[in-house]
């Protein structure tokens, strides 16, 4: 017996006990860095915690093969790991979605927003940082074992060309259950939520998931496609308005109405002013889950479901891509888009070229009006007043404007509390504070906006159609009203409000209550009385039975149940005309553009 805890054998087993024990750590910190909780950790499925050790224990045979070093690979492994892990906390915590590898192409955006926020270290950044001190620990163990035995622990040319083929077969076998034809998981695991797939399914499948997918091509053509499918969709709808109204989408940064779904019990009723407007539609639509993602979905009318990636703007073909831009601009519209922000996040300085707007104002550089809210940047109220100079500098043709807002944006600790206008009745701890400078910036929104309504009165005819890009990093810390609707906590999360208002009638309430993001555009031109091309006319045949829709297929219909886009779907058909239509217009040669334009 000794003489086998002397040998080299011995120690080989010891060293890829170690080696195991170290992936099991590395996996748990990107797993708590998305979701800190222990027992979650414990509970995933065994088969899929252990696909996704075999994933980081692979990688780290692969690595001490090609440099023959097991504790440096640790070492190495680990701290990298960490740097991410944190990373990713933060990115979940203030951004409210993972740091997955596709996120990576908005690494300067990132940093920008970055800015924003404090960070800092409360109890799950601890459980990080006490697994990489851990890890520590074991890299120490295994510089200990390599030291004793460099010839064989360390590893012979032999084994290393042994370990090289065995993390190559364990990645290749992993991968093949993951994305191969065997079905072991589906083929979209977010559903309603990220979080769901990532609690299921383990933070680093869904992350080969999204690279995967990012690596594939962008768009993913809908089952039964063909160009003959489309031969038989209907129709537009003639104009009915003689005179072709102004129009303005407002996409507000983080406008969301967290009293409708969340007990708050404020003090002040932060969307006061948003609810006394008179004459207009409210409802509430499902946002694309990101600031990118439904700028892409309320410009194009396009469904995430057919991207395989997020942040559409990075990738996706705009150039000569039909979006509400060029369609309104066959109508004789000129088009303005405005953004304060940074103009390289999301590559909007590209992006907004590409989508063909007439003019455009990116950046602090091409905004007048720069007052804040004491730290907190570009009021609402700021933004509309350069919006209107410019509206007032082409005045002689109709016009569309595309304004995204940036007030709103976190984090929510910049203003000391003293400053907070709205107040929360109900102790949140140290989310509090955080509420509350959130629900006083909105305050200044709604305002800001009732009061954009009341000078538009009397002047040029004008449609005007605002709704939040998401809702704040906060819901996950608050407590859910019980709703009679039955939708799911995480379906109501991703609700924003959304109004759509004229100053020259009444909007039809028939395009109030709920929406998707994608249909909101259709809805606007209905109410200008503007023609509506086959694809704006198909869309608002869609919200008349599915309502609600995501980018993973998941929906709720107008009776409120809630179903998955499949074959099996008594809606199927329904939503195909739409997905075909879409998928038709990434194809710009073959593109049928008489179903896409008045």
């Amino acid at each position: 017996m000794k003489k086998f805890v002397k040998s080299s054998t011995f120690r080989f087993i010891i060293m890829a006990g170690l080696l195991l024990l170290a992936s099991c750590m590395i996996y748990g910190m990107t797993f708590f860095s998305a979701i800190p909780h222990v027992m979650k950790f414990f509970r995933q499925n065994p088969f899929w915690l252990l696909i996704n050790v075999i994933y980081v224990f692979s990688g780290m045979i692969i690595l001490k093969a090609i440099f023959g070093n097991c504790w440096k690979t640790i070492l190495v492994t680990s701290l990298i790991t960490f740097v991410w892990s944190i990373a990713n906390y933060y990115t979940v915590t203030y951004h409210g979605s993972p740091l997955f590898l596709s996120e990576y192409a908005n690494l300067m955006t990132a940093l920008d927003v970055a800015g924003s926020y404090s960070f800092g270290i409360d109890g799950d950044v601890v459980k990080l940082i006490c697994i990489i001190l851990a890890l520590q620990g074991v890299a120490f163990l295994v510089k200990m074992m390599e030291q004793k035995g460099p010839g064989t622990v360390a590893g012979s040319p032999k084994r290393r060309v042994c370990g090289l083929v065995i993390g190559m077969t364990g990645l290749g076998m992993a991968s093949f259950l993951v994305l191969g034809p065997l079905k072991l998981k589906p083929e979209t695991t977010m559903g309603w939520s990220w979080k769901a797939g990532v609690e299921k399914y383990g933070f680093l499948v869904c992350c080969l998931e999204d690279a995967h997918n990012g690596m594939a091509n962008p768009y993913k053509m809908p089952e039964g496609y063909s160009l003959e499918a489309l031969s038989n969709v209907e129709g537009g709808k003639e104009a009915t308005a003689t005179e072709y109204p102004d129009l303005i989408v407002i996409l507000n940064e983080t406008f969301c109405d967290l009293e409708a779904f969340y007990e708050i019990n404020p003090d002040v009723s932060p969307l006061e002013k948003y609810y006394a407007i008179d004459d207009a539609a409210f409802g509430f639509a499902h946002s694309g889950g990101g600031t990118n993602d439904s700028e892409y979905e309320l410009l194009l009318s396009n469904s995430l479901y057919l991207l395989n990636k997020t942040s559409p703007f990075n990738f996706a073909k705009l150039k000569d891509h039909f979006s509400i831009v060029t369609y309104v601009e066959e109508l004789g519209y000129s088009t303005i888009g405005m953004h304060c922000g940074q103009k390289e996040n999301y590559h909007r300085n590209r992006a907004y070229k590409d989508l063909g707007f007439d003019r455009i104002f990116l950046g602090r550089d091409d905004f007048k009006y720069q007052k804040g809210n004491f730290n907190r940047k570009w009021l609402d109220s700021e933004n509309y007043r350069d919006m209107m100079d410019h509206l007032e500098e082409n005045a002689s043709d109709p016009q569309f404007v595309f304004l995204l807002t940036y007030q709103n944006h976190g984090g929510y600790d910049k203003n000391d509390d003293s400053l907070d206008t709205v107040h929360s009745g109900v102790d949140y701890g140290k989310t509090t504070s955080r509420l509350n400078e959130y629900m006083s910036s909105l305050k200044l929104s709604s305002d800001a906006f009732f009061e954009l309504t009341e000078s538009l009165k009397g002047k040029r005819p004008t449609v005007v159609l605002m709704v939040g890009d998401h809702g704040p990093a906060l819901g996950d810390t608050l407590a859910r009203k019980s709703t009679e609707n039955g939708y799911n906590e995480e379906l109501i999360r991703s609700l924003v409000p959304y109004v759509i208002w004229t100053n020259f009638k009444e909007v039809p309430d028939q395009y109030s209550k709920i929406a998707s993001m994608e249909d909101l555009i259709p809805m606007m031109l209905d109410v200008a009385g503007l023609p509506l091309s086959t694809y704006y006319n198909v869309i608002l045949e869609l919200r008349k039975n599915v309502p609600l829709r995501n980018g993973n297929g998941a929906y709720v219909d107008a009776n409120g149940r809630e179903g998955q886009y499949s074959a099996e779907s008594e809606y199927y058909d329904l939503m195909n005309k739409y997905f075909y239509l879409e998928y038709n217009s990434f194809d710009l040669e073959k593109m049928k553009k008489e179903l896409f334009l008045p």
